[in-house]
C-alpha cells in the first residue's frame, strides 16, 4: 500500500523546502555586473530597470565604469551599457528583459 498521509505530507514539505533552497542557493551566486560611463543616458536607464527588476528578486549588481579599465574600454566602450551575467554578456545598449526573466527562472 501506499504510505501514511501524515508522511506523504511531511515529504511533500521536504521536497518544498531542498527546492527552495538550491533555487536561494543559485540566486545567492548570480553575479550581475553593468559596465557603465558617467553621463550616459542610456546606462541610467538600465540601471533603473536593473533595480526594479533584481530588487523584486532579492539581488543585486555591481557597475563597473568603462572608462577606468583599459580592458573594459576595450571590448565594451562602443556598447555601454552593457549587462554581464557571469562574465557573460546579456545585452546591450537596452535591457533585454525577455533575457533577464529567463536567467531569473533557472532553478
Amino acid at each position: 500500500m501506499g504510505q501514511p498521509k501524515a508522511e506523504n505530507k511531511f515529504n511533500s514539505v521536504i521536497s518544498f523546502l531542498v527546492d527552495k533552497k538550491i533555487k536561494i542557493q543559485y540566486k545567492n551566486q548570480m553575479q550581475f555586473k553593468v559596465i557603465v560611463r558617467e553621463g550616459c543616458h542610456l546606462c541610467d536607464e538600465m540601471l533603473k530597470q536593473l533595480d526594479i527588476y533584481l530588487a523584486s528578486n532579492g539581488l543585486s549588481y555591481q557597475t563597473l565604469d568603462v572608462d577606468s579599465d583599459l580592458t573594459l574600454h576595450d571590448k565594451y566602450s562602443a556598447k555601454v551599457p552593457v549587462l554581464l551575467f557571469d562574465d557573460k554578456e546579456i545585452c546591450h545598449y537596452f535591457l533585454d528583459v525577455r533575457k533577464l526573466q529567463a536567467l531569473l527562472k533557472k532553478p
